[in-house]
């Protein structure tokens, strides 16, 4: 049935549009004709449905054009009696028709947007990857015990889990651009943040315990804890092995034993604190985002890592001033296994980062000014002398850095994989 019909240029593109995204690549075999028979004849139509979208105010290109369309005949005669119907003109029929099909599939790409990105977010959470039962223990903090345990009791076979072969899978997955990349590290550890949070709570304690069981050292650059026996003299230790402090508390919280160590009672009363998400809400939300694709990076190579975690307390900020310093001193790093890092190399480690800041996703971690490099702080006031938070105060305003960093990094991910996503990719 061939059907003349004059209407606007604008709703005759909205037409093609519908054509373009409903057929894709075979479009340019499909006639516009028979896309408008399938949109009248796909389902029931309403006059006030019609008078609805007529009345909605869309912006398209109002100047008109005459076409003729072999239409389905189905259709036309659909057509033609809604026209009698409706008392609506067969013109304005077609308008309403093609403009609340548009919108219908403007909403549903919205949908499948939604639900692409949402599946994009869930997989760089990694909890089900590293077998972390959120649910087991009901608080952040502890499901990370238990990951410890469960690598303490794995004699650490999962140790350096963000540079394996799974992982790496998962990065191409994801389109991060990391395949030229070998290894990879966790850009904010949990250890180090959880003894500083031990030793301000046990040193502000309202009890004001002479003999705190966590505090920080003469210079205030390290956190002691004390190995003794309550009825002991104190014994000061700054080389703390969390597997020490986890193993014996997961056990008498599950049960399976009567105490948790020396000093138990002093652990029960520190973990209570912290455990509360009212007194600690940082450390908690902190806790929560931990093992997630955002707070990965890839790094130059595997003794960067090393150096970092032994030298700067694990922050790439401190390392990132410690490297400069050294440079400019003429200064080698000295790792514990005697190894020493050349000034050449620290200084091709501050040209990769330079080299590789986008790539990484690291531009809230340090920014390129001119020649130089400039890291950014993780609290005010951070420094070389002062690496870490000595305050709760400070404490707050770091945890809440690190976990803005890794909601930023995952959105600038996210927006990475927008821009060059294929349809249906994920």
């Amino acid at each position: 049935m061939r059907f003349k019909l004059t209407i606007e240029k604008g709703i005759i593109n909205y037409l093609q549009d519908i054509k373009v995204k409903i057929y894709d690549e075979d479009s340019s075999r499909v006639r516009n004709s028979f896309v408008l028979s399938n949109i009248i004849l796909e389902r029931d139509w309403k006059k006030d449905e019609i008078l609805s979208v007529l009345e909605n105010k869309v912006d398209y290109n109002q100047e008109k054009m005459a076409t003729t369309m072999n239409f389905n005949s189905k259709a036309y005669d659909k057509l033609k009696k809604m026209s009698s119907e409706f008392n609506i003109s067969m013109a304005d029929i077609v308008r309403a028709a093609i403009l609340s099909k548009k919108m219908e599939l403007k909403d549903n790409n919205r949908c499948s947007n939604k639900s692409s990105h949402e599946e994009y977010i869930e997989k760089l959470d990694l909890s089900s990857r590293l077998r972390i039962g959120k649910d087991k223990y009901k608080n952040p903090i502890l499901t990370i015990f238990a990951k410890w345990e469960n690598d303490y009791n794995n004699n650490y076979e999962n140790r350096d889990f963000e540079s394996t072969d799974q992982m790496k899978t998962l990065y191409k997955e994801l389109d991060l651009g990391w395949e030229e990349f070998e290894n990879y590290d966790i850009l904010n550890s949990f250890w180090n943040v959880f003894l500083c949070a031990a030793a301000i709570d046990c040193c502000s304690s309202i009890e004001k315990r002479p003999r705190p069981l966590f505090r920080f050292d003469e210079d205030k650059v390290n956190v002691e804890q004390d190995f003794s026996n309550a009825k002991e003299q104190a014994v000061y230790r700054k080389e703390i092995k969390k597997e020490y402090f986890v193993v014996p508390y997961l056990k008498y919280i599950r049960e399976e034993e009567v105490h948790c160590g020396n000093r138990s009672k002093d652990k029960q009363i520190l973990m209570k604190n912290l455990l509360d998400s009212k007194k600690y809400s940082s450390l908690n939300g902190f806790a929560n985002v931990l093992y997630n694709v955002g707070n990965i990076t890839p790094i130059p190579d595997i003794q960067f890592n090393i150096a970092k975690g032994q030298v700067a307390k694990d922050s790439l900020t401190i390392f990132i001033e410690i490297i400069k310093r050294n440079i400019t001193n003429k200064k080698e790093i000295e790792l514990d296994n005697h190894e020493r890092i050349t000034v050449v190399q620290q200084e091709n480690w501050i040209q990769w980062l330079t080299q590789n800041r986008e790539a990484c996703f690291l531009h809230e971690y340090y920014f390129p000014l001119e020649d130089d490099i400039i890291a950014i702080p993780e609290f005010n006031g951070q420094s070389i002398e002062h690496p870490i938070p000595r305050t709760k105060k400070e404490l707050e305003e770091s945890l809440q850095i690190k976990t803005t960093r890794i909601f930023s990094r995952m959105m600038r991910m996210l927006k990475s994989y927008n821009e060059y996503q294929k349809p249906n990719k994920i």
